[in-house]
């Protein structure tokens, strides 16, 4: 295996292991040559300490509670007592970050919130202590209600009352 390639597959071990929340982690190759057209590929993986989510900012949300977010969320903070079942232990997921970022935006637009815009989330991590603050700027904008429903249809069709009975809108 030539080494370029090597180094490609070893990068792609680091990038796996860090996208899984294991930063710091350390892959070393050993190459052992059996014959002249064989070798032996050993790679030694030390994965680094998992980042746990100590705290995530959600700045500007005031329509939504916390609780609306964590539902949705991929990526949550570490809860207390979190090796007890259903609990959260907070690993950070980097690969899902930004698609945490399309479900919070999701969320809002099921409430009516049309105008959302969420925008720069990022995350801090102290690799002293292996944790991290996650913060996540939100424009929420004005929440569109609906005033009325009408429905025309020809009543050779259905009758519109029959129509209105199956509507799951809310006024």
């Amino acid at each position: 295996m030539p080494v370029k390639k090597i180094k490609k597959v070893k990068k792609r071990l680091l990038l796996k292991l860090e996208q899984e929340g294991y930063i710091n982690s350390v892959v070393e190759v050993e190459v052992k040559h059996i014959s002249t057209n064989s070798v032996a590929i050993k790679f030694l993986v030390n994965k680094g300490k998992e980042v746990i989510i100590r705290k995530i900012n959600y700045n500007g949300a005031k329509q939504l509670d916390i609780d609306d977010f964590e539902d949705v969320m991929i990526n949550k903070q570490k809860e207390s007592f979190s090796w007890w079942f259903g609990r959260n232990d907070g690993v950070i997921d980097f690969e899902q970050l930004e698609y945490d970022k399309f479900r919070i935006k999701q969320l809002y637009l099921e409430n009516g919130f049309l105008d959302i815009r969420v925008k720069n989330l990022f995350s801090i991590v102290d690799f002293n202590t292996n944790s991290a603050n996650i913060n996540i700027s939100i424009y929420e904008g004005a929440q569109y209600k609906i005033n009325n429903i009408i429905v025309h249809i020809d009543n050779n069709i259905t009758k519109t009352d029959k129509i209105y009975k199956h509507l799951k809108l809310k006024k």
